[in-house]
């Protein structure tokens, strides 16, 4: 416990003058309506809170890891690409994977079910996306082999791995919880990232 309270507060300290970060910490033996709301059953639990949306902090707490998800969450949670394919972009680290979606045009509500299900995952994964235009030939910058695969597609990016894709109608037909429980499938980092182990939309507001 000593530990945790003391990365958050170097965190703390080392946030930038204006940070819209609120770091707080809350004494369960006292504050006992904030836990019951909370759902907190065991100590110590971290969440991580963003407007009305929250998720359940259980990876690694070293002050990087905190810092790494605090970046994470200030970023968009989508990086959309260019017209250029630069494989590097793609690449995650060794031991780590990234998630290409390539949109096509008439595919709206693919689209926003993808926006949603990486809203929730922004902190644990890596999402990319690429225009209609352009999606095949990310694939093949990230990849090699888009063999039979056109827009719309989500694709599975590991180094030294081949592809696990999903496309076409199988993909136009899954919801924003279907595409996260794909994705989730791959999350090859949990003893060293935060996971989202519980997401709610009803959450309390964040207190400070």
């Amino acid at each position: 416990m000593p530990r945790i309270r003391r990365n958050g507060a170097q965190v703390a300290e080392e946030l930038p003058p204006g940070s819209n970060v609120v770091i707080t910490k809350v004494d369960c033996t006292s504050q006992t309506k904030i836990c019951k709301d909370w759902g907190i059953k065991g100590y110590p639990t971290i969440y991580l809170n963003q407007g009305a949306e929250s998720w359940e902090f259980e990876g690694s707490r070293t002050k990087e890891g905190i810092q790494d998800v605090l970046a994470r969450m200030q970023r968009p949670p989508v990086t959309n690409l260019g017209m250029q394919p630069a494989a590097h972009m793609l690449r995650p680290p060794a031991g780590q994977v990234s998630f290409l979606y390539g949109r096509s045009a008439s595919d709206v509500p693919v689209d926003a079910a993808f926006t949603t299900a990486a809203r929730r995952l922004q902190h644990i994964q890596t999402f990319f996306a690429a225009s209609s235009e352009s999606a095949s030939d990310w694939l093949a910058a990230g990849t090699g082999d888009v063999s039979g695969v056109s827009p719309p597609f989500l694709a599975k990016l590991e180094p030294g791995e081949a592809p696990a894709v999903v496309h076409g109608q199988a993909l136009v037909d899954m919801s924003a919880d279907a595409i996260e429980e794909w994705v989730r499938r791959y999350d090859m980092s949990r003893d060293k990232r935060l996971v989202a182990s519980q997401w709610r939309s009803d959450s309390p507001k964040a207190f400070k």
